[in-house]
């Protein structure tokens, strides 16, 4: 399990010698497997700007990203989802400890909300 530490703002120099804003995600990493730790110490997530505001909230209207918001996510899990690409499409800042089923009497794992690709931008967009 991902856990956020610390978020960066990253920028990055394109081919074309424009600029744009990535945010490395610092987490620290628990992966166990049959009692022996698997994962590394720490793992550094880069996301867009797009993605990290979606998660955070935002839309295309607003801004999420500042630092009291960032803030508040610190401590939590990360999921993170990749493209065919390789690059992350998709994370979602969630508690493990809070369970959604209160009677525990369903053993059905959750279903993660259905998004339409018009939630995110093509990809040729995002990499210019």
């Amino acid at each position: 399990m991902l856990t956020l530490v610390n978020i960066y703002k990253a920028t990055i120099r394109k081919k074309d010698g424009t600029y744009s804003d990535w945010y490395d995600l610092l987490c620290s990493d628990d992966y166990i497997s049959k009692n022996h730790l698997c994962g590394t110490a720490s793992k550094t997530v880069r996301v867009s700007k797009y993605v990290l505001n979606k998660a955070l909230g935002g839309d295309d209207n607003s801004d999420m990203i500042q630092p009291a918001i960032c803030e508040t996510k610190v401590g939590q899990a990360v999921y993170v989802m990749h493209n065919e690409h390789g690059y992350v499409n998709f994370i979602r800042f969630y508690n493990p400890d809070d369970k959604s089923n209160s009677s525990g009497a369903s053993s059905a794992p959750a279903v993660a909300p259905a998004s339409s690709l018009e939630d995110y931008p093509d990809f040729d967009d995002v990499v210019k």
